[in-house]
């Protein structure tokens, strides 16, 4: 596996197509309450930097005290749509069946858990990961390094030896690929339609689709 002893998948973007649901579902959540703003540009901003976009919305938006009500709605409404339809993206089921067994693999994601779960029980993909972390499992969240400080931490239990170095992250999101190369991880960048327009300078490599990163594996 061309010198990487693990992988790590990002979830929403890299294993499903979940990004425009959840502004589906976020937009339903703004009407609601008569937010006023756009969904899907606050949504691309918190794919680059993480939720000080979030935290800046909340504080401008006149209504601070409704923001727990409204995070609850949202994932309310988002676990409905996804219990209707949970967007595959091509090649990535047949990718995890050639990984599988051969590569200790996990998913690091910054999902709840309930959505998490409410999609992963449509797509049977679980079947094929060592163990996966959600949102609720690390203290701060992408950028920030914990989330594959924490899935590092848990893959050693079962390669004591591993060193960052020795793993390999898979992310669509700017803010992703920081958290990962902070933790010191080789990190490639798969960029979705969502997420295309993001900089993904700090990326090892940009790559087309997970079959790609199939073909660089076996090359190398």
């Amino acid at each position: 596996m061309g010198g990487f002893r693990a992988i790590f998948f990002d979830n929403d973007g890299i294993l499903v197509d979940t990004e425009p649901v959840f502004v589906q579902a976020l937009e339903a959540t703004f009407q609601e309450f008569g937010l006023k703003g756009n969904p899907k540009e606050l949504s691309q901003q918190n794919a680059a930097r993480g939720g000080g976009v979030w935290q800046k919305f909340w504080t401008e938006s006149g209504q601070p005290e409704s923001r727990a009500l409204f995070t609850d709605r949202l994932h309310e409404i988002y676990c409905d749509f996804l219990q209707i339809n949970v967007p595959r993206i091509k090649g990535v089921e047949d990718a995890l069946q050639l990984l599988h067994k051969r590569i200790p693999m996990s998913i690091v994601t910054a999902s709840l858990r309930e959505p998490f779960d409410t999609m992963h029980k449509q797509t049977g993909f679980l079947r094929f990961f060592d163990f996966w972390i959600t949102r609720d499992g690390y203290t701060h969240s992408k950028p920030h390094p914990d989330p594959y400080n924490t899935a590092f931490l848990r893959m050693k239990q079962k390669l004591p030896d591993l060193k960052p170095s020795e793993c390999l992250v898979l992310e669509d999101s700017e803010r992703g690929v920081v958290s990962a190369k902070e933790a010191g991880m080789t990190c490639f960048a798969i960029p979705t339609e969502f997420t295309k327009t993001l900089d993904f300078s700090r990326a090892d490599k940009v790559l087309k689709d997970v079959q790609e990163v199939l073909q660089f594996l076996h090359k190398i």
